[in-house]
């Protein structure tokens, strides 16, 4: 099972975080665990510690009886355990630290910490590089939606494609992979046009040198790695109503540019683009339909500016 013992994942099809989740269940060949779940029937375990997650604990009601019940099941847990994306952090550590805390269940015994500690250290890591399926998607926090059936997904959240050209990012990426694979799906520029495009001098000049650069990146990725490469369209420009979270925002502000302008670009990106490469984009309509029901019907729940799991392009769009 994929499973989170601090932070149940969601069973809404339309959230994001639930999106990082399915990923790796497919990945996996597995399920995802629910609530009530019972682990102590799962042969192996895979800890997916939240696509947002920062290294700490985030217990808005302090340890609960109900946290201590899910240590006590991996405490007795005899099967194989996981940690996917990065090495098991420090949980027992950060817990061991709320023990006599007034939001802390008597429950949470320094023996039980001691437990936990030794059975997170026998955890193994699995990352997503080392998965070596023919396909690869890297890219930005859009790159799960952008990702065909069976890749790897090697996700940076906020990462432009400025960013990524000038650093290398991309080349970088493909290095570290496990096997080579025979397709790279590459996916950035919707954090470029939100927030950066409308901050040059000359917007149109901007986009032509930005397309450029990753013209002659996706070149000699091709040369290099001899492998296929295809790009993903920026995503729709989102609803201005829609309320974003201040991690989306940039020098306080959650987009530059009106929504005309950020149109525009968008389609003057695709269109560049799509003189030498390969394009993968949502449906024509999604870029000129009305944006608050754009964000309504294919956008993740209630924030933000991803695309809904259920609209993922290995759901074919969340077309029948």
């Amino acid at each position: 099972m994929i499973f989170n013992p601090f932070a149940s994942i969601p069973i809404s099809e339309k959230s994001h975080v639930r999106g990082w989740a399915m990923h790796w269940a497919e990945c996996m060949n597995t399920k995802i665990a629910t609530k009530n779940t019972d682990l102590s029937s799962c042969s192996n375990l895979y800890w997916e510690h939240g696509v947002n997650f920062g290294g700490g604990l985030n217990l808005f009601g302090g340890v609960t009886d109900e946290i201590v019940d899910k240590i006590e099941q991996l405490v007795n847990f005899n099967g194989n355990l996981f940690s996917l994306d990065l090495p098991m952090p420090n949980y027992a550590e950060q817990l061991e630290k709320r023990i006599g805390q007034e939001t802390c269940s008597l429950r949470l015994t320094k023996s039980l910490i001691d437990a936990f500690k030794l059975r997170l250290a026998n955890s193994k890591t699995i990352l997503q590089s080392q998965l070596g399926f023919v396909k690869v998607a890297i890219g930005d926090s859009h790159t799960t939606a952008f990702a065909s059936p069976r890749s790897m997904v090697l996700r940076t959240n906020g990462l432009t494609l400025h960013g990524a050209l000038t650093k290398g990012e991309f080349v970088k990426q493909l290095n570290t992979l496990k096997k080579m694979p025979s397709k790279a799906t590459l996916v950035a520029g919707s954090i470029d046009i939100r927030h950066h495009i409308g901050r040059q001098p000359n917007s149109g000049k901007a986009i032509e040198d930005l397309c450029e650069r990753y013209c002659e990146v996706i070149e000699f990725i091709k040369n290099e790695f001899e492998i296929a490469v295809e790009i993903a369209a920026p995503v729709p420009v989102e609803y201005e109503a829609r309320r974003l979270p201040q991690t989306g925002y940039y020098k306080d502000k959650p987009f530059c540019g009106s929504i005309e302008s950020r149109r525009d670009w968008t389609n003057y990106f695709i269109d560049l683009m799509s003189c030498e490469n390969k394009v993968v984009r949502p449906p024509e309509e999604w870029y000129s339909m009305d944006g608050e029901e754009y964000a309504k019907k294919y956008m993740e729940l209630s924030s933000s500016v991803h695309i809904a799991p259920i609209n993922y392009r290995r759901f074919n769009w969340g077309k029948t």
